[in-house]
């Protein structure tokens, strides 16, 4: 007894450990398998006690086999007992455990690549935010370059138009048709330059928030008035009937800068009358709606091509037909006309249609309605 037994307890308990330790690792040391291990460590701990102590009767007493017996009946037992169980939650945690395994190497797979995604997400955003900051220093210098060179060409084109005024209207002589031709030429692209400096100037002001505006309460139709009588001449040139209707808003008073909104809605008027072929028409009317008061630009033009549209108010934008029709412009009409809108609280909108015509609608809040 004393030679066999210990040698089988100890081959039992190395078998019991190792399989309670494979099961541990493939429970992913999860509360199941750390339950069985302690089970199986405490076992042999209590084994190994009775054990000892069924030896050191067995040395004292031969009949001490009567006292040791029933605790060799435990020992089977409790052997059985613990193999059941190690085969009973093997089974089923085995499975559970494996699954478990398998979803948390997929879970730190994808974690990693979350992380390297993440890191290459967070490099591009910086890269993004340093583009976009060179880019409003890019945007900012050319700004300034545009302010300066238009403050600059300001001054020269005025003595030169003023001097090629003199020379049209032969204030220095009488000219022949040829030198009038080309001097009325000259005279006409020195205006248009003076045009393009004027609003370069106006568009760099805006954004830098120097446009300067002075509001204030007065009435909308003499401003629009002085504007369509400034274009009388040009659309009589053109054969364009010419037609202007302020009766339904006579009355509508509104908070604005008059010389800003002047700028404004003579972009309008200029473009409709621009782009209208001869023989056309083009009506301006003031009028209101509810607490707004509304300005009206209709033309019988050129329109817009449908898919242009969205961009029409952008800086430097001009239609293809636009282009064709009239190599000269800036781009800048619109875009500062909405500018200023916007500044007074307002709206412009439009509808077009290529080949028939515009409708420009500027709307301001009213401030009051004179009785």
């Amino acid at each position: 007894m004393l030679i066999t037994g210990w040698p089988t307890l100890f081959v039992v308990s190395v078998f019991l450990v190792a399989k309670s330790l494979r099961f541990y690792r493939m429970a992913g040391g999860k509360v199941w398998g750390k339950l069985v291990l302690i089970m199986v460590l405490g076992w042999m701990l209590s084994m190994y006690s009775l054990g000892i102590l069924a030896t050191i009767y067995m040395l004292d007493d031969v009949r001490a086999i009567g006292v040791v017996l029933p605790f060799f009946v435990i020992w089977v037992v409790m052997l059985a007992l613990m193999s059941w169980t190690i085969r009973r939650w093997g089974r089923e945690a085995l499975v559970l455990a494996g699954a478990y395994g398998v979803m948390e190497k997929a879970v730190r797979e994808r974690t990693r690549e979350l992380n390297k995604t993440t890191q290459a997400l967070i490099k591009r955003d910086e890269e993004l935010i340093a583009a976009n900051q060179r880019l409003r220093q890019l945007d900012e210098l050319k700004s300034q370059f545009v302010a300066v060179a238009a403050h600059q060409l300001r001054t020269p084109l005025t003595e030169i138009r003023w001097t090629f005024n003199a020379l049209v209207h032969e204030e220095k002589g009488t000219l022949n048709a040829e030198q009038k031709k080309i001097t009325s030429q000259a005279h006409r692209s020195t205006l248009y330059l003076i045009d393009l400096v004027s609003n370069l100037l106006d568009v760099s002001r805006m954004e830098e928030g120097m446009f300067g505006f002075v509001k204030k309460e007065q009435l909308l139709v003499p401003v629009v008035e002085k504007v369509c009588a400034s274009f009388a001449r040009a659309a009589e040139r053109k054969k364009i009937h010419f037609e202007t209707n302020f009766s339904a808003g006579v009355d509508a008073t509104c908070a604005f800068d008059a010389d800003k909104m002047a700028i404004a809605i003579s972009n309008v008027v200029d473009n409709a009358i621009k782009y209208t072929p001869e023989g056309g028409s083009v009506t301006v009317s003031v009028g209101k709606e509810n607490d707004r008061a509304t300005i009206t630009v209709a033309d019988t033009g050129i329109g817009l091509p449908a898919q242009q549209a969205p961009q029409l108010f952008s800086k430097f934008f001009r239609a293809k037909n636009a282009q064709r029709y009239q190599t000269s412009g800036t781009g800048l009409g619109l875009y500062l006309t909405k500018n200023i809108i916007e500044h007074h609280g307002g709206t412009i909108t439009f509808t077009s249609q290529e080949n028939k015509g515009s409708t420009f609608t500027i709307s301001l809040p009213l401030v009051h309605v004179k009785q």
